[in-house]
């Protein structure tokens, strides 16, 4: 909606403008969301990162030089396969939790049911 006054953008839709441009001039078809890389495309990115300037593959890649350096102190010496891994390593785990937790839950039930029957 423009501003009724002067029938002007608002300083927001002025911002939102700006930011939409600066994406098509980029490259970028659309605005940026979070969780835009996988944890291996995160890992390929920190190795291209180790050979050139982090500053350079964040321009490329269109994140933060901060962002670069979070994901290097979370994947620090990691290949794309070892997340790979870890994520399957994850997953099982998550799994043999819940069964667990079912068999813990099967055991208190067995035990009230011996506690009444006698």
């Amino acid at each position: 909606m423009l501003n009724p006054e002067s029938n002007a953008p608002t300083e927001r839709q002025q911002f939102w403008l700006t930011h939409l441009r600066a994406c098509e001039a980029s490259g970028q078809t659309t605005i940026d969301k979070k969780g835009r890389f996988s944890e291996e495309k995160m890992v390929a990115i920190l190795q291209e990162a180790e050979r050139s300037s982090v500053a350079e593959v964040a321009k490329k890649y269109g994140v933060s030089e901060v962002t670069i350096y979070n994901w290097r102190k979370h994947f620090t010496g990691m290949q794309p396969s070892d997340v790979r891994r870890l994520k399957t390593l994850e997953q099982e785990n998550a799994r043999l939790k819940k069964i667990l937790a079912e068999r813990d839950l099967e055991i208190e039930v067995m035990k009230e049911i011996n506690v009444k029957k006698w």
